[in-house]
């Protein structure tokens, strides 16, 4: 099957990482437009299709975004390119999925 995921304005960059710690891979998606300066976080519900999840607050324009355990607590962080601030954005992952600022 198919499916078109819903996600945050513009999307310019995708990744995928199992960041709420189930078994599968969840899609992550940096939204450059709007104004909205976000990462779109979308859980994978176990048969490859997305829903639930949040939008994580990021920089300015964001343009890229990729998944890593930078904190080592076994949970995958996200971090963003930001365009317009000329820095990376890291939001550390509270092991569900969830990304604080």
């Amino acid at each position: 099957g198919t499916q078109d995921v819903t996600v945050g304005y513009n999307p310019t960059s995708v990744a995928v990482g199992d960041v709420d710690g189930d078994g599968d891979l969840d899609l992550l998606a940096a939204n450059v437009g709007g104004g909205g300066n976000t990462v779109s976080v979308r859980l994978n519900t176990g048969t490859g299709s997305f829903g639930g999840g949040s939008d994580a607050a990021v920089g300015s324009a964001p343009i890229s975004v990729a998944v890593g355990d930078v904190d080592g607590d076994g949970a995958l962080d996200l971090l963003t390119a930001n365009y317009n601030g000329n820095s990376v954005s890291v939001r550390l992952n509270d092991g569900s999925g969830s990304f604080g600022g």
